[in-house]
């Protein structure tokens, strides 16, 4: 039975200065019991791979072993407390959700005065950073005081209560943003890969724009839907359409918003943040202005870290961007150099991180080691995207079929190449919404390119060559070809020239 590593992952994310945090909170108490979770603690954030029965040999003869389900549940609940004690004022709504804790404390003690104080207090917090759903809270915390203390009767009058008319505005603007969050799911969640193929549902995302450019001119939309339609369109524009140069504009537009918003990434909102400038990177560099991506990727470095959060997402981001400007300007070995330097950190982290962006950078390192001809690091990224057990990345997961046979051509596998068309061939047949260009790659090698002669070969990568040059005139088939295109390659086969060079030279 797999073990659960629960408490094992919560250890291995805490800071150094968190890890002192907790034994400091732990130490105000001094039993035996404390003294044990300690060690239990030390034993395991020692422990580069989760082994309980390796645990437990360890603390063989303390009591905490006989318990052993019970004291690592107590251990866990202990170092969240610790943890709600070191964040208390980490983000707006940590600090509110404090404060709905002491009021209910004060209600209980029947000090309804100071109940009132302290919620009055949050009210105000709530209102200057739009945090609606939170307030709609208070004013329920308020009636639930009101109704227990009936101090005075205006407390309930629903049309001389100027209270009352906010909480009405704070649920419009709450249903604002569920609208929106639903709206978001819906494209995420329809739209699998780059580039929409089917008329109908382009036009659908076209009429879905018309109404976000609609949603975008009220004034009085909270920073969370403001937020939400950006995010939407910019989805819409630089991806499912493929109008780059409107979703650049775009998220020109959108990181302005931010930038003169700056008390809103202080709240709590950097990983919105950083997704923005991630948005804008992307679409930089596929209009070739790397000047302008390399201020915006400055200001990811120079982003204070608040959160554990805020460090994977800053390590994604940049990994993603730094591979994607070393593959866009052809400067491989920078390339290959960073991969080295980054790629502990990024297994490290992978299990955190956004699994589209994952996917995308793994992408990354399996072309900028095909470009250098280091196939079988190539290979080892490309069986990432392959083996990958999600339902993100329909589009890249496709590329990678035909990719992944490509190196297995370059490495000369003749006995695997067969097999490995096979599957190929399978995971395609799978699909309801394929590329052409991918079916004519998997017919060229399903020929058994490897098994006949120079000759031969050389006119079926002819045939194949001309075949994509017509299939890549589609917008949709080249968008996938944007970073490693097929046609290419298959030239710098025929004219025996390495492919990089060609890659410059176009």
């Amino acid at each position: 039975m797999k073990q659960r590593d629960s408490l094992f992952k919560l250890i291995q994310s805490l800071s150094k200065n968190e890890k002192g945090y907790f034994k400091k909170y732990l130490s105000r108490y001094s039993s035996n019991t404390d003294t044990s979770l300690v060690k239990l603690f030390d034993v395991i954030e020692k422990q580069e791979v989760y082994d309980e029965d390796r645990l437990k040999k360890l603390l063989a003869g303390d009591n905490i072993v006989k318990h052993f389900s019970v004291s690592k549940n107590h251990l866990y609940q202990s170092i969240l407390e610790s943890l709600r004690s070191y964040h208390k004022d980490a983000s707006i709504e940590i600090t509110l959700c404090n404060m709905f804790h002491d009021a209910e404390i004060l209600f209980r003690k029947t000090l309804y005065d100071d109940c009132i104080d302290m919620l009055n207090k949050a009210k105000a917090i709530a209102h200057q950073y739009q945090k609606y759903n939170m307030l709609l809270e208070i004013y329920t915390y308020i009636f639930r005081i009101n109704t227990t203390r009936r101090k005075d009767r205006n407390d309930f009058s629903p049309v001389e209560n100027k209270d009352y008319q906010v909480q009405l505005n704070a649920l419009e603007q709450q249903r604002k943003l569920l609208e929106l969050r639903v709206l978001l799911s819906k494209i995420y969640f329809t739209a699998n890969s780059f580039i929409v193929q089917d008329k109908k549902f382009r036009q659908q995302l076209e009429k879905l724009l018309n109404e976000l450019h609609e949603m975008k001119k009220d004034k009085e939309l909270p920073f969370s839907a403001t937020i939400y339609i950006y995010s939407a369109m910019s989805a819409i524009y630089s991806y499912y359409l493929g109008d780059v140069v409107k979703g650049n504009l775009l998220n020109q537009e959108y990181l302005a918003f931010w930038e003169t918003h700056p008390e809103i990434i202080e709240d709590g909102n950097q990983a919105d943040y950083i997704n923005c400038l991630n948005n804008f990177m992307s679409t930089l560099m596929r209009l070739g202005k790397y000047d302008e991506y390399k201020l915006q990727l400055k200001k990811l470095h120079l982003l204070p870290i608040n959160s554990e959060l805020t460090k994977i997402l800053k390590t994604e981001v940049s990994t993603l961007c730094e591979t994607m400007y070393f593959i866009k300007t052809t400067k491989i070995e920078e390339g290959i150099k960073y991969i080295e330097q980054v790629e502990n950190e990024i297994n490290e982290i992978s299990a955190y991180c956004n699994r589209s962006t994952m996917l995308a950078t793994y992408d990354n390192f399996a072309i900028l080691y095909f470009l250098a001809e280091n196939y079988s690091r190539a290979l080892y990224w490309s069986n990432k995207i392959i083996n990958d057990k999600s339902n993100v990345r329909y589009d890249m997961k496709c590329f990678h079929q035909v990719f992944n046979l490509t190196i297995h051509y370059e490495m000369k596998n003749i006995d695997y190449l067969e097999h490995a068309v096979k599957l190929a061939e399978k995971y395609m047949k799978a699909q309801e919404n394929s590329f052409k260009f991918i079916e004519i790659v998997i017919d060229f090698f399903k020929r058994g390119q490897l098994t006949i002669s120079v000759k031969d070969e050389l006119q079926e990568l002819k045939k194949l060559k001309t075949s994509l040059d017509i299939i890549l005139t589609d917008e949709r088939e080249l968008s996938l070809n944007e970073f490693f295109n097929f046609s290419v390659w298959t030239e710098s086969k025929i004219k025996k020239r390495p492919l990089i060079q060609l890659v410059r030279e176009k």
